[in-house]
């Protein structure tokens, strides 16, 4: 367990959410630095609440010659930590909008799009 802080920034204009966390404790041993930017996005439905989430990670290890093999560590607990999170937050918006499995949605509209590029192709060929 190491104490961390997070500082979030939101973004009127473009209605766009930074989060940087970073611990706070440790630092001569490990640094790591998240930054997770939140934007919203558009589709023709506007039944589908949709956001894209950009996450980065920073990760450097202070310990000489087992840096590498620290940071490559610390990386996948990061991944699984972060598959968890990701697994949470689909949770919570089935809870909050109500729907069984957003991921479904989302794959019915990506297919949705890719019926209707189709359509468009053969329009042009016509």
């Amino acid at each position: 367990q190491v104490p961390t802080l997070e500082e979030s920034v939101y973004d009127r204009h473009t209605q766009t959410l930074t989060t940087y966390t970073r611990n706070v404790t440790k630092g001569e041993l490990l640094e790591i630095h998240e930054r997770c930017i939140y934007q919203p996005v558009f589709p023709e439905s506007k039944t589908i609440p949709a956001a894209r989430l950009l996450r980065s990670i920073y990760i450097s290890a202070h310990v000489w010659k087992m840096s590498a093999p620290a940071e490559m560590a610390v990386l996948s607990i990061m991944k699984k930590s972060t598959a968890r999170t990701v697994k949470g937050l689909t949770e919570k918006l089935e809870e909050r909008y109500g729907l069984r499995s957003l991921h479904n949605l989302a794959e019915k509209h990506k297919l949705s799009q890719k019926l209707r590029e189709k359509l468009e192709k053969l329009k042009e060929i016509k």
